[in-house]
């Protein structure tokens, strides 16, 4: 007997509104995909031009970070786009989503505590 053996199937609308969020996440993790890199990218030409590392650390971490939440974000959305198409799994895709967001904010939460850590220990290396 499995934890979805009763499985809820969702509606036409709720489909509806389930697939629409995957849309916006999908497009949210792009830009931020693109964003990602684009820092990432950034960051390695300021070396080269400037041989600044502070601001390519700086650029480099913050890259890394932001391509991460778009890694979850994505998985996330993923797994809501297959519950309007698949049929009889429709609980156990939506708690996948879940466990995507769970992981994302788990990375968000741990995130604030470590960045301010790693920026004050560049500064200090740097000045």
């Amino acid at each position: 007997m499995t934890s979805y053996e009763y499985e809820y199937e969702f509606k036409k609308g709720e489909e509806k509104i389930i697939n629409d969020l995957s849309k916006a996440m999908r497009f949210v993790a792009l830009f931020l995909n693109v964003l990602g890199w684009l820092l990432v990218f950034g960051g390695l030409l300021q070396k080269r031009l400037d041989k600044d590392y502070f601001y390519t650390f700086e650029f480099i971490i913050t890259g890394i970070a932001i391509l991460l939440v778009a890694l979850w974000t994505n998985n996330a959305a993923k797994c809501f786009k297959k519950i309007p198409k698949a049929q009889g799994s429709d609980i156990k895709n939506l708690m996948d989503a879940f466990n995507e967001i769970r992981n994302l904010y788990r990375f968000k939460f741990w995130l604030w505590f470590i960045m301010p850590i790693i920026y004050i220990v560049l500064i200090f290396i740097y000045i």
